[in-house]
């Protein structure tokens, strides 16, 4: 995996974010339920912020 600074991060759609951090949850993780969950959160998320970029989000979007 290779490192993206905090700045890099921003420009990514959330999808690929949220990719990336998940790899970076499973380094640490041990619990297969943890991971599971987080995908979870990950796909229904994805459902109102396919390509958004991070940087785009804001407090509006979850208060819609």
């Amino acid at each position: 995996m290779k490192a993206i600074t905090p700045l890099q991060l921003r420009t990514l759609p959330f999808e690929e974010a949220a990719k990336y951090w998940l790899e970076i949850k499973k380094l640490y993780s041990k619990k297969p339920r943890t991971i599971e969950m987080y995908e979870w959160y990950i796909r229904n998320l994805e459902k109102v912020f396919a390509g958004v970029l991070l940087a785009q989000i804001h407090i509006g979007h979850f208060m819609e």
